[in-house]
C-alpha cells in the first residue's frame, strides 16, 4: 500500500471516529524520538484530515468529554470516601465556552 494513502495519528479519541466513518485500521507504529504510538488507517478516499476536523465538532467528541468529566468525578469521590479533600466542582469547560452540569 502507497504511504500517501495513509492518515497516521496520534490521537487516541479519534482512532473510533475514524474507523466509524469508514478508514480501515492497519495498526500501530511508535515514533523513532519519542515514547509515543502512532495509529495508522487506510485512506484511500484522501479524507482523513477532513474526518479529524469534523471529529472536533461531533457528538462523539462531546460524550468522550463528559464520559472522562464524570469518570474523574468518581475517582475524586472514591478519594474523598477515604477521608481525602474532595472539591466540588459543578462547571466544566468544553472548548471556548463553560457547561454547569447543575443545570443539566
Amino acid at each position: 500500500m502507497d504511504a500517501k494513502n495513509m492518515y497516521e495519528t496520534g490521537n487516541l479519541s479519534l482512532c473510533p471516529y475514524l474507523a466509524m466513518n469508514g478508514l480501515k485500521y492497519v495498526g500501530i507504529k511508535k515514533q523513532n524520538t519519542s515514547k509515543k504510538y502512532i495509529f495508522i488507517f487506510e485512506d484511500d478516499k484522501f479524507q482523513g484530515t477532513d474526518l479529524a476536523m469534523g471529529f472536533l465538532n461531533s457528538d462523539e467528541r462531546k460524550y468522550k468529554n463528559f464520559w472522562s468529566y464524570f469518570r474523574n468525578e468518581l475517582a475524586n469521590a472514591s478519594i474523598s470516601a477515604r477521608g481525602e479533600r474532595l472539591e466540588k466542582n459543578s462547571k466544566m469547560s468544553y472548548g471556548d465556552q463553560d457547561l454547569d452540569l447543575d443545570r443539566r
